[in-house]
Parts: structure tokens; C-alpha cells; sequence
């Protein structure tokens, strides 16, 4: 999810997202099941709306919406697409709503987000096996343009 012109993604076979989506289930059978993922995010498609226009990019009420394929091992596994609005007027801050897809499984994320660095925004729900889900999605962007999620999925 890094603000710029190009972003970042990747492919999977119906059997390797079951074998990616395999949840680990915690020591007691009482305990939650949750899944974990590493993805890597490459995006495909970024663009921004000035509010108001036609001022500058890069000031407070931008919209910026944006598409990402999802690797898993240089494959591509699912899709990531949302939006962020611009708070701050130094671009140090969005607010971001992005839905994440998997396979048939999706999951909503949403919070506070820094374009420069990344961030950790909240599960607020989910899709298919994902349905009820919680948990967080931390974003960390890298130099090449891409970026690591490391999810947490709560169920």
C-alpha cells in the first residue's frame, strides 16, 4: 500500500491456497483458530483524486485508490484493493479501507496507515472461511516499491 505510481503483487493452483490457508490451531482444542500468512504486495493500478481539484498532489482529503496482487513464493495468491484518504497534509498519515482476497476468502482491514513506512491496520471481518474474522495485518513497505503483510487472522 505505498503511495506512489507503481505498486506491487503475484499466482496460486486451488491446492496451494488450501495448503496457504491451513489454520494453526493454538495448544488447547478450546483455542481459537487463527491463520498466519506472509505475503508479499505488488501493486497493478494506483491513482489519485485531488479534493479539491485541481490542487497539488499530496495534500489533506487526496483519495488515493489503488489494486495489488498478492505473492506467496513469487506466485501470485490474491488480490488487495482500497482506498485511503489523505489526513495529514505532509502525506504522513491516511486512513485507509482494504479488502484482501485469497481464494473464495477475503478479509476487510481498515485504520490509521503511514504511505512511507507502513503500518498495522485491524481485520474487521472476513469472507468464506475468513467470516467473523479479527486480527491485524502489519505493512511493511520496502525500497523496491513492494511490500511485506505479515496477517494474523483471528477466527
Amino acid at each position: 500500500m505505498k503511495r506512489s505510481t507503481t505498486l506491487v503483487a503475484g499466482g496460486l493452483t486451488a491446492g496451494a491456497v488450501l495448503a496457504l490457508l491451513a489454520p494453526v490451531v493454538a495448544g488447547s482444542a478450546g483455542a481459537d483458530a487463527g491463520v498466519r500468512l506472509r505475503l508479499v504486495e505488488r501493486g497493478t493500478a494506483f491513482h489519485v483524486i485531488d479534493v479539491p481539484a485541481p490542487a497539488a498532489d499530496g495534500q489533506a482529503g487526496d483519495l488515493a485508490t489503488f489494486e495489488s496482487d498478492l505473492l506467496k513464493a513469487g506466485k501470485k495468491v490474491g488480490t488487495l484493493e482500497g482506498s485511503c484518504l489523505q489526513i495529514r497534509a505532509n502525506g504522513t498519515l491516511d486512513d485507509c479501507s482494504v479488502t484482501v482476497t485469497v481464494g473464495r476468502n477475503s478479509y476487510r482491514m481498515a485504520g490509521p496507515f503511514d504511505p512511507a513506512t507502513g503500518g498495522t491496520l485491524t481485520i474487521v471481518g472476513g469472507t468464506g472461511a475468513w467470516v467473523g474474522a479479527g486480527g491485524t495485518d502489519t505493512i511493511v513497505n520496502r525500497p523496491d516499491g513492494t511490500a511485506v503483510h505479515t496477517v494474523s487472522i483471528r477466527l
